[in-house]
C-alpha cells in the first residue's frame, strides 16, 4: 500500500520486497453489477504473465469471492494447498449486505480506539441482523468484547458469541481464533494454546491468530517464541496497529529498548489516534529515566484517551518529580498505571491487544 499512486519502477519495488510477481488489480461496481480486473506481472522483468476480467452480480459476492481466490490462486501457483481450497470452496453464501457490514466492523476493530470499537461492534450487530446465520459476525463481536476497551458487559459474552461462531461453522480459523484469545484474557492458557493452534492449522494465512497466539506466548513470558509468532502476523498484515504494538511490547519484555522504542513510534505513524503506542513508550521513558518524554507521552495518552484521569496523573507526577526527584516519580508513575489498570478492567482495557 505505500506504494499505491507512486511513480516507482516496479523493478525497485520488487526488489525492495524481495518479491519475483505482483498481483495487481481494480474492482468497479455499478448498481448491482461487480467487476474484478487482475493480472500477475513478473516484477523483476516488468512484464505480463497473466490478466483475467470477472463480472458477477452484487448479490452474488460470496461466488465471486470464492472464484476469483480459486482462479488467482489457481494461476499463482499450481500447487495450492489442499486444506486452502477446501476452506474456499465450503463458504456458505453470505448477504452482501451483511457481508459488508462486517468487513467494515473489522476495519474498525483493527483501529483499537474507544469511538471506532463502538462502531466496530454496532457494524458486527448489524451484519447479524441481516443475515443471523454469519458466524464470522459473531466471531467479529466476540473479538469486539475480547479486546474492546469502552464495553461495559459480561466477560461470558466474549466466549459465548465464539462458541455460536463455531457452532455455525466449526471449520473456520476466526471462530477458534475468538474463543481463543477469550480464553487468554481469562489466563485460561491451555484452552487458548489449543485453540489458536486449531486456528492457525485451519488457515494458516489468518494473521489475527498468529498475533494473538504471540499475546499469549508475552503473557507466558515466552518471549523468543512470542517474537517469531509476531514475525509471521507482520509477514501477513505489515500495517496493523496491535501486531506492532505488540510487538513493541515484546522487545520491551527483552529489555531492547531502542528497538522497542522504533517499533512503537511505527505503530503510532500506524494509527495516530490509538493511545496504546504511547502507554508503552512511557514506560520505556520511565526506565531510561527521561522525564520530559515520559510526561510528554503521559499527556498524549491522556488526550488520545479522553481521561481527565489521567491528566491529573501527570500533573501529580510532575509534582512529585519536582520535589523527591526521578527515583520517587518512577515509583508515583508505577502506582498510578497500576491502578489505572485496576480501572480499565471494569472496561476490559487491554493496551496493544
Amino acid at each position: 500500500m505505500p506504494y499505491k499512486g507512486g511513480r516507482a519502477p516496479l523493478p525497485r519495488i520488487a526488489r525492495q520486497l524481495n518479491v519475483d510477481a505482483v498481483l495487481e488489480g481494480t474492482v468497479q461496481r455499478c448498481e448491482d453489477r461487480v467487476r474484478i480486473s487482475a493480472r500477475l506481472l513478473d516484477a523483476r522483468a516488468d512484464r505480463q504473465l497473466w490478466a483475467d476480467t470477472y463480472d458477477f452480480r452484487l448479490d452474488d459476492v460470496g461466488q465471486l469471492e470464492r472464484q476469483v481466490a480459486l482462479e488467482i490462486a489457481h494461476e499463482v501457483s499450481a500447487r495450492l494447498r489442499a486444506a486452502q481450497e477446501t476452506r474456499l470452496a465450503s463458504n456458505r453464501t453470505v448477504n452482501p449486505q451483511a457481508f459488508e457490514a462486517y468487513l467494515r466492523g473489522r476495519l474498525l476493530l483493527g483501529e483499537r480506539t474507544a469511538v471506532a470499537e463502538t462502531g466496530a461492534r454496532a457494524y458486527f450487530e448489524e451484519a447479524l441482523r441481516r443475515d443471523p446465520g454469519f458466524a464470522l459476525a459473531y466471531s467479529g463481536l466476540a473479538d469486539c468484547y475480547s479486546t474492546g476497551r469502552l464495553l461495559k458487559t459480561d466477560r461470558s459474552l466474549e466466549e459465548e458469541f465464539a462458541r455460536k461462531a463455531l457452532a455455525l461453522e466449526p471449520s473456520r480459523a476466526e471462530g477458534h481464533a475468538s474463543l481463543g484469545i477469550a480464553a487468554v484474557y481469562e489466563h485460561k492458557f491451555v484452552e487458548a494454546d489449543e485453540e489458536l493452534k486449531r486456528a492457525i492449522a485451519l488457515n494458516p494465512d489468518y494473521a489475527m491468530a498468529h498475533h494473538w497466539r504471540s499475546l499469549q506466548l508475552l503473557a507466558l513470558g515466552r518471549l523468543i517464541e512470542a517474537l517469531v509468532e509476531n514475525d509471521r502476523a507482520r509477514q501477513l498484515d505489515p500495517f496493523s496497529l496491535p501486531i506492532n504494538c505488540v510487538r513493541g511490547s515484546i522487545l520491551l519484555g527483552l529489555h531492547e529498548y531502542d528497538r522497542a522504542a522504533e517499533q512503537l513510534e511505527l505503530a503510532a505513524a500506524v494509527n495516530p489516534r490509538s493511545a496504546a503506542p504511547s502507554q508503552e513508550l512511557l514506560r520505556i521513558h520511565w526506565i531510561a529515566g527521561r522525564v520530559p518524554e515520559a510526561l510528554a507521552e503521559q499527556h498524549k495518552v491522556a488526550s488520545l484517551a479522553h481521561d481527565p484521569a489521567l491528566f491529573q496523573d501527570e500533573a501529580e507526577i510532575a509534582a512529585v518529580f519536582a520535589k523527591a526527584g526521578l527515583r520517587a516519580a518512577q515509583l508515583r508513575s508505577a502506582r498510578l498505571r497500576e491502578s489505572g489498570y485496576q480501572r480499565n478492567q471494569q472496561t476490559r482495557a487491554v493496551p496493544c491487544s
